[in-house]
């Protein structure tokens, strides 16, 4: 139960955030969830993160730095506005390519951060 409750907070979290940052109810309603696991994502350095993992890496959801959320909603943002210019913003966050295009993004990044540890 405990990792149910991280996970709801991150959400929390993220969608707070996307409130102050100005965002539509709709867009936000489309995005809050792709920014959140971009959070996870990149405080856990992990593409697909465990459990267990994100419990370690995120103790306490109500502490995230803004400028995790800043980063993951600016990468989020640049991928779903070029995919909802062919197709409307519910269509796109329904489909599978906006998470495929997000999930290259950070496959690519941790690549690159491993390869500057060698």
């Amino acid at each position: 139960m405990p990792i149910y409750l991280t996970c709801v907070q991150i959400v929390a979290a993220t969608e707070r955030f996307l409130e102050s940052e100005g965002m539509s109810g709709g867009d936000i309603k489309n995005v809050k969830f792709y920014v959140a696991s971009g959070v996870t994502r990149t405080l856990c350095k992990m593409v697909s993160p465990p459990a267990a993992k994100i419990a370690l890496s995120i103790p306490d959801p109500k502490n995230i730095d803004v400028s995790v959320f800043k980063e993951s909603a600016r990468r989020v943002s640049r991928v779903y506005s070029s995919l909802s210019a062919k197709s409307d913003g519910d269509t796109v966050a329904r489909g599978t390519e906006l998470m495929r295009r997000l999930t290259n993004l950070y496959k690519s990044d941790f690549r690159k951060k491993k390869a500057k540890k060698k």
